[in-house]
């Protein structure tokens, strides 16, 4: 979930809400959202309150945490353009993870996905 991507578009939560209102229009079916774990973005407290509120106004009661890629740096190496994040510890990156699943257990948001659920876990409605 992207509200602020640093695109031109001031109005990402807009954007982000009337796409997620598509999306349940066509694919009535349950909608995963993804969250990225990005240490120092993604896991700050107005990040996860937007998200929160989102996922509250399209009654949705699962995210899925796709866990830092701790090879972030390559791709942008790769592509010729100096990484626009400091690395990030695997400590760091952990405690993110963990601040964010959390939060969204503490407003009754199941965080799908995560490392702190175990491997191979799934949703206990998926079970």
């Amino acid at each position: 979930m992207r509200f602020n991507t640093g695109y031109p578009n001031e109005n990402n939560e807009a954007l982000v809400n009337h796409s997620f209102q598509v999306i349940k229009k066509m694919n009535p079916q349950e909608i995963l959202p993804r969250l990225p774990v990005i240490p120092g973005h993604t896991d700050s407290n107005r990040y996860l309150e937007q998200c929160c509120r989102l996922l509250e106004a399209h009654d949705q009661h699962e995210v899925f945490l796709n866990p830092w890629n701790k090879n972030f740096n390559h791709y942008y190496e790769a592509c010729g353009i100096s990484p626009m994040l400091e690395t990030v510890t695997p400590e760091a990156a952990e405690r993110s993870e963990e601040k964010i699943y959390r939060y969204f257990i503490s407003e009754g948001i199941m965080p799908v996905g995560s490392r702190l659920l175990g491997e191979g876990n799934e949703s206990a409605d998926k079970k």
